[in-house]
């Protein structure tokens, strides 16, 4: 290959062809003066033509071939910077599609945040709602514990047992709020039924002076609790007094003729040997607990 470049090409096959005509327009004039004379200068003159002559064919072959060359090159650069714009397209495709996806994810990971957040507040708020639920019941607990102790002495053991054991497990965090709540509930409604019941019992009662008796008992809700013995001779009524700040219970039993009347024509009606009626009792429970104040 030539290192000419293309221009200098093209130069050097001008200078050539100018050379070669000066030598052609040289040769014409000697030529037709004297012909005979100078048939070696002719010759020569001709194979310097041909020289040049085929030395131009080389040039003009290179700068084809080095204009051929060029078109290559400037369509390879054409081809390769459509392959760049292509790239380079596709590049910024991919990061939009990359940023929108980031979003996206940042989105959902935003949005799990929110919803574990939520979750902690709620759980947060729940054990707070536990927590105050559980003083309720524990207070609901102890008030009821009162309740019971300051009410008619009546299988107080057994009643007192059930709340304070309810009390316990709620202390020790061995029962569930909800069961705690429904055995609560129970309470206060044997609570009311005892409140609301009147029966007849016929069992011991351990008189004032500590003898032991076997008796009727007439219990009207939270109100009266008198009895008699079995031969009826000897009758009682549950007296209610306040004593050092405290409420106590003892048996009234010096009683006159016209209440201990009341008391049995009272078990009468309840045991159904008399019709329905009213029957005035004596110390009501109530009322006493009232006039007792300050003894």
């Amino acid at each position: 290959m030539v290192s000419h470049s293309p221009s200098k090409n093209r130069r050097s096959a001008i200078q050539l062809w100018g050379i070669l005509m000066l030598l052609i327009g040289g040769l014409i004039v000697p030529l037709s003066a004297q012909t005979q004379d100078l048939p070696y200068e002719i010759q020569e003159a001709k194979t310097e033509i041909a020289k040049l002559k085929k030395e131009l064919t080389k040039i003009d072959v290179e700068v084809s071939r080095t204009d051929s060359l060029k078109k290559e090159e400037k369509v390879k650069a054409e081809q390769s910077a459509q392959v760049r714009k292509r790239d380079l397209e596709r590049r910024q495709e991919e990061i939009i599609s990359l940023k929108e996806k980031a979003a996206s994810q940042q989105k959902q990971i935003d949005a799990e945040r929110m919803k574990a957040a939520s979750r902690q507040n709620s759980v947060e708020e729940a054990k707070a709602n536990d927590k105050r639920l559980l003083q309720l019941l524990l207070s609901q607990c102890k008030a009821l514990d009162t309740l019971v102790v300051q009410s008619l002495p009546w299988n107080n053991d057994e009643r007192l047992d059930r709340i304070r054991a309810l009390r316990q497990e709620l202390e020790s965090g061995n029962i569930g709020l909800s069961e705690a709540f429904s055995r609560l509930n129970s309470l206060y409604k044997d609570e009311i039924r005892f409140g609301d019941e009147v029966a007849v019992f016929n069992q011991p009662i351990t008189r004032k002076d500590g003898e032991v008796v076997n008796a009727h008992v007439l219990k009207i809700g939270n109100q009266w609790l008198v009895y008699v013995d079995e031969e009826f001779k000897k009758y009682g009524a549950l007296q209610r007094l306040r004593k050092n700040g405290e409420t106590v219970y003892q048996w009234q039993e010096e009683l006159s003729f016209t209440d201990k009347a009341m008391i049995r024509h009272a078990l009468d009606v309840k045991g159904g040997k008399k019709p329905p009626q009213l029957v005035n009792l004596p110390l009501s429970l109530a009322l006493e607990q009232n006039s007792s104040e300050g003894k």
